[in-house]
């Protein structure tokens, strides 16, 4: 049960302290000096792993978990401090960024998310997380070595209005997003106690605006093709952290809109009313509530106007991904969805923003998401009819998820690392769940079928509690539809 947490307004003045961005030099490198808060009180940071506090995207998450066998930063610290993190970007001992890109093998069986999860610099913020919870300058020490090292190996690449494909991928889409954010955090445990000189903060200050300057480009052509996705969220949400932590940069006001447009355009095209969104994958949605969440605080910490559609929509995300958890507190292992630890997530968000979600977990249905879940005595059963349009997406519609108590009867394959190309391939298909057969369609050709629920009763009160699904599959010119009564 998630219970309302109040903070005594005589904490206010402290709670403002515990969240203050300081930016050290601020006034020799900007010109200005300006106090702005951070959404996060440092307390609570420093009380609990960085990751999860912070929440992984799929892919990364995938690929630590099958490579390096880690869920989270005290993982990567232990990895880091036993010489063993940078092994999958080694040969015979000698470390390269770019190991992976530059494999010959590279361009017939690409494994992105191995090149560019090191791209993204990801490791970096445990290390300023360490250094703010103890002081210990050896851990600011690597910070700064290491950004220094990825800078001298990537000269910055200008944007270029070409496929994402057609690059190396480092100066493009989430791997810029990502390193912003990741410097943005770091900046706010460093800044704390200042180990660095003014040389080494000009340096930190140039590349991250480097970045924010690059992030304005891409973010001017999403806003212009009105591509929406939980990857140009990403690009919003680091841009409006620019604008809003670093008012005196020299295009400060232009992050800020173009990131606000950018957040204000994937909410509208991508969020749903009953609180899902495209991805239909339950982690998913605490990754992309997260940078909605994140997005609000940092507007209404700084003193912005209160956007309340973002926080309406904030409050339906988190009511669904409360609602679709599993008896246990976990995220579905649903499409490309990993089973993080939905309720401690939700209890974090609970102390920073008012949820107002209810005591106990109810049979709920969700019209836009397509989605519904029954619950009665023991049973909690998930119905997934989704239409196929995402890449996170599987196919073999309706999906179903059964537990007993906290015993899953009926489970779904989910799904493994991204770059785990065969496999994925198998299980992002129609024969890898818990999907209908029809007889007259040969297995080979499941993967061509087009996919279609409509959920035509609903019956969510009583103690026949059930939902029934007109399933159509469209091959070639010979469609099939049926009832399928789930109760």
């Amino acid at each position: 049960m998630l219970t309302p947490i109040k903070i005594n307004v005589t904490m206010q003045h402290e709670v403002i302290c515990m969240k203050l961005f300081i930016k050290p030099f601020e006034q020799e490198v900007f010109g200005k000096q300006t106090l702005v808060t951070f959404p996060y009180p440092r307390e609570d940071m420093y009380s609990d792993s960085i990751f999860p506090y912070l929440v992984f995207d799929g892919g990364a998450f995938f690929f630590l978990n099958d490579r390096l066998n880690a869920q989270d930063s005290d993982r990567l610290m232990t990895l880091l401090e036993q010489g063993k993190l940078f092994e999958p970007w080694s040969q015979n001992g000698e470390f390269d960024w770019d190991s992976v890109y530059k494999h010959p093998l590279f361009a017939s069986a690409p494994i992105f998310e191995q090149h560019v999860w090191i791209q993204r610099l990801y490791f970096l913020l445990p290390l300023a997380h360490r250094y703010g919870k103890t002081g210990d300058k050896k851990f600011a020490a690597l910070w700064l070595s290491y950004l220094k090292d990825w800078w001298n190996a990537h000269p910055y690449q200008p944007y270029e209005d070409i496929s994402y494909l057609q690059t190396d991928l480092v100066w493009r889409d989430m791997q810029v997003a990502w390193r912003t954010l990741m410097l943005c955090y770091s900046i706010y445990f460093l800044g704390e106690h200042n180990p660095f000189a003014l040389a080494d903060w000009q340096f930190i200050y140039d590349v991250l605006i480097t970045h924010a300057d690059h992030l304005c480009r891409e973010a001017e052509k999403h806003l212009a093709t009105g591509h929406a996705q939980n990857h140009v969220l990403q690009v919003g949400l680091a841009l409006l952290y620019c604008g809003v932590l670093f008012p005196h940069a020299k295009q400060a006001a232009l992050y800020h809109v173009q990131g606000k447009n950018t957040i204000e355009m994937n909410r509208v095209k991508t969020i749903f009313p009953d609180g899902g969104n495209d991805e239909s994958c339950p982690s998913y949605s605490h990754f992309i509530a997260r940078m909605y969440l994140e997005a609000y605080l940092l507007k209404k910490e700084n003193d912005y106007d209160d956007d309340l559609p973002l926080k309406k929509a904030i409050q339906s995300q988190y009511a669904f991904a409360w609602q679709m958890s599993s008896p246990g507190g976990t995220s579905l292992q649903l499409n490309d969805s990993y089973a993080m630890d939905a309720h401690a997530d939700l209890w974090r968000v609970a102390k920073l923003f008012p949820l107002n979600l209810p005591d106990e977990k109810s049979s709920c249905f969700f019209p836009h998401s397509k989605m519904a879940v029954l619950r009665q005595g023991n049973y909690t059963v998930y119905i997934d009819g989704a239409d196929h349009t995402a890449s996170h997406m599987h196919m073999g519609r309706p999906q179903v998820i059964a537990f007993y108590g906290n015993t899953p009867v009926l489970v779904d394959s989910g799904s493994p690392s991204y770059d785990a190309n065969k496999l994925r391939t198998y299980l992002k298909g129609p024969e890898a769940h818990n999907g209908l057969y029809v007889r007259e369609f040969p297995i080979k050709a499941l993967r061509k079928y087009k996919e279609d629920c409509t959920f035509t009763d609903v019956c969510l009160d009583g103690d026949q509690k059930r939902v029934v699904i007109e399933s159509n599959a469209v091959f070639g010119k010979n469609p099939t539809s049926g009832p399928v009564p789930l109760s």
